[in-house]
């Protein structure tokens, strides 16, 4: 057996002053740490929850914020009805999300639209949707929350207070948002009023802003697919995202405006041609 060196011994020697200096380093963090009260990790504030509107005529925003029931059928045959939500742009078009307009498996036999109603059972339909007034993003596969919009075109025009206008500007991390929509009840919270037929909204903030999808920190369910998300600037409100997975919407940026103009191109052009 060889005796080390003294170069070993050497490197020895400075091996542990490097880690006794890297201990009291860590140590002198952890105290910083304590003193400021600073968490090590990052804290998850609690997600806040959608009030029920009574009086949806108060917001001139809720307007604009509009109850479809979605019913789909099967070659012939229904196939069940759901709730969602969408919010009126330009007086005729209906943005939502992709997946209640997306036909696959089975097809959409009727929308029926009714819009600034906080609870619409039992009123007016504004307008019943025929399956050829309605298109999801090209490139939407059922699947991708990217590609996950859609837009709706009225035969005949829906007059608000306040028309939502379209934001191509990310809002910052923090920033203050809204969001309106009919939430039907969740597998875990079973909570009154949540049966995608009574307006809810809420104010909360920006989280997390990923390639086309913004987050905040609102709880959402079933049926709220679709929802406006906005802030509003000069008492206009302006919408960010269109809510389409929870506490997450598809982000209003350059793609979605450019492609919501295209499917309402195309769907102007099905309405000419049907002499509407």
């Amino acid at each position: 057996m060889r005796s080390p060196s003294l170069t070993a011994i050497g490197r020895r020697a400075g091996d542990l002053r490097r880690d006794r200096h890297r201990r009291w380093v860590r140590l002198a963090i952890l105290a910083a740490i304590s003193l400021t009260g600073i968490s090590p990790s990052i804290a998850q504030t609690p997600l806040i929850e959608q009030q029920l509107v009574t009086d949806a005529s108060r917001d001139s925003a809720f307007d604009s914020v509009c109850h479809i029931l979605i019913k789909r059928r099967i070659l012939f045959v229904p196939a069940g009805a759901w709730t969602g939500t969408a919010v009126l742009y330009k007086g005729r078009y209906l943005l939502t999300a992709g997946h209640n307009v997306y036909q696959d498996r089975s097809s959409i036999a009727s929308i029926s639209v009714r819009c600034g109603a906080a609870e619409p059972a039992g009123l007016p339909v504004h307008e019943v949707v025929a399956n050829w007034q309605m298109l999801d993003a090209t490139g939407y596969t059922g699947k991708g929350f990217a590609r996950d919009f859609g837009v709706i075109r009225l035969n005949r025009p829906l007059a608000v207070r306040q028309p939502f206008a379209l934001s191509e500007t990310a809002p910052a991390l923090g920033a203050p948002l809204r969001f309106a929509g009919y939430p039907g009840e969740g597998e875990t919270y079973h909570i009154p009023l949540h049966d995608g037929w009574h307006l809810h909204s809420a104010k909360g903030r920006a989280n997390a802003i990923e390639p086309s999808i913004l987050s905040y920190d609102i709880r959402t369910f079933k049926s709220n697919s679709g929802g406006p998300v906005w802030t509003e600037v000069n008492g206009v409100p302006n919408l960010v995202a269109i809510h389409v997975q929870p506490s997450a919407g598809r982000l209003v940026d350059v793609d979605y405006v450019a492609e919501v103009g295209r499917l309402m191109d195309k769907l102007d052009k099905r309405a000419a041609a049907r002499g509407f």
